[in-house]
């Protein structure tokens, strides 16, 4: 059985977003719960068996996970494997895993290049939708924060009169300089407003009635979200 999984060299404490536990939960190979050589609850314990090759694979996930949160160099030099109870006619053995990680120097953003190709004269502008993109010069590679800014772009512009808009993302990694630049192109399309409203199904209630009760109204600049 394997009752825990810890790093060596991982330098971050237990609430970044790197933390052993974090790196756990990239592994095929589980730690058991709490107390599985401890009186009274490895009488309650399920133990976790070891899975005979998932270390060899679990290299890789962990080394994946790093890079995406700005550890390109990190390496997972290792695995040690340290015997916590003897095997006997009654009882299985029971093995500690330690990982033997070199996380390396961290990456930080330079500032995101943004291209609106066909931006409005009027209106908003290039820096309303900087605003939107939570990347921030000086501060630590995150792939997921990439992603979260072309969301907060395209939904920005969906619900301004712009249904057609797309966002196209493209990263630059400079690793041995330890430095990382996202350009947004952004393309929002012709600008949409909200035309007549129809009603099809109505039985009882007139529509009239119900477009009273909406809070957009013909004219409107598109927003899916209002339309929700």
């Amino acid at each position: 059985l394997v009752r825990r999984v810890r790093f060596e060299g991982n330098t971050d404490f237990f609430l970044s977003d790197n933390n052993d536990w974090i790196l756990r939960q990239q592994m095929a190979q589980k730690p058991s719960s709490f107390g599985l050589l401890g009186w009274p609850l490895k009488f309650l314990v399920d133990g976790e068996p070891f899975l005979p090759g998932a270390l060899d694979g679990d290299v890789w996930p962990v080394e994946v996970y790093l890079a995406h949160n700005g550890w390109f160099d990190a390496r997972l030099e290792g695995w040690e494997l340290q015997q916590k109870r003897r095997a006997t006619r009654r009882r299985v053995a029971v093995w500690d895993v330690v990982g033997h990680l070199d996380v390396g120097p961290v990456t930080a953003w330079e500032e995101p290049a943004l291209i609106w190709e066909d931006a409005p004269r009027k209106g908003l502008s290039v820096d309303d939708l900087r605003r939107l993109v939570p990347i921030k010069e000086r501060r630590r590679f995150q792939l997921s924060h990439v992603y979260a800014g072309e969301r907060n772009l395209e939904r920005f512009l969906h619900n301004t009169g712009f249904p057609w808009a797309e966002v196209e993302v493209e990263v630059v990694v400079w690793p041995e300089e330890q430095r990382a630049q996202a350009s947004y192109t952004v393309t929002s399309g012709q600008k949409a407003a909200l035309g007549k409203f129809r009603f099809h199904g109505l039985e009882r209630a007139p529509g009239h009635v119900l477009r009273r009760a909406m809070s957009i109204r013909p004219s409107h600049p598109y927003s899916e979200a209002r339309l929700e």
